[in-house]
């Protein structure tokens, strides 16, 4: 009996972490796009244009996505890369 709640505590434990990362690395792909959202905001409210007006050729591509006919292994692939650079730099933040 003991063993079991051990192992649905440490299986439960592993969902949250593997939500956690998903949560972190969305919220720094997000941020890493930030600038763009703004400038398209900015260029609506003061430059009088429309969400199709405005040339998105420069702007950053999130990363954190998946399309209809991506396979999920490079889905897994590409998701896990995006929190590789992303923990990458928030050690750089916390110790530079």
């Amino acid at each position: 009996m003991l063993n079991s709640v051990l192992a649905l505590m440490i299986l439960v434990i592993k969902l949250l972490m593997n939500c956690f990362k998903l949560i972190f690395t969305k919220l720094y792909d997000e941020k890493m796009s930030a600038d763009d959202a703004d400038e398209i905001s900015n260029q609506m409210r003061y430059g009088d244009r429309t969400l199709k007006d405005i040339d998105d050729s420069h702007f950053r591509t999130l990363e954190f996505r998946a399309k209809e006919q991506e396979k999920a292994d490079k889905v897994y692939k590409n998701i896990s890369d995006l929190y590789e650079k992303a923990q990458e730099k928030v050690a750089w933040c916390i110790s530079g």
